[in-house]
């Protein structure tokens, strides 16, 4: 994925007109949302000012989350096998630790079911 990454800050895969479409917001994400997607990545705004470039899947067992913060030159991927709403946080909580280096994850009480693991969202002020 890091390949990936590098391929598509460069002329590799596209030209720059056609890498700068990419992360242009073209499609609201929601009503009120504040984010948008690009062509396949969704663009966040960030509390620092950058946008976050990000695009997620999986497919019920498997879950994945890639984070590119490009002009902190900054990538987070996370991989699972245990798909639940429970863990859909946790590349976000990487990002907060590396860009906010007094932050500490909140952790919620851990069980079998289906209870988050961390108590804020994607878009929470510490991102």
């Amino acid at each position: 994925m890091l390949l990936w990454h590098d391929a598509l800050l460069t002329d590799r895969v596209l030209p720059a007109a056609s890498r700068e479409k990419l992360y242009q917001p073209h499609t609201d994400e929601g009503e009120g949302s504040g984010t948008h997607y690009g062509y396949g990545w969704a663009l966040f705004p960030t509390s620092r000012g950058p946008t976050l470039v990000t695009h997620n899947g999986g497919n019920g067992v498997f879950f994945a989350d890639f984070l590119r913060f490009l002009d902190e030159k900054v990538v987070v991927f996370f991989v699972t096998n245990r798909a639940t709403p429970a863990v859909e946080p946790v590349g976000f909580e990487v990002a907060r630790m590396i860009f906010n280096p007094a932050y500490a994850p909140v952790l919620a009480a851990a069980s079998r079911g289906e209870q988050p693991l961390v108590v804020d969202g994607p878009l929470n002020s510490n991102s």
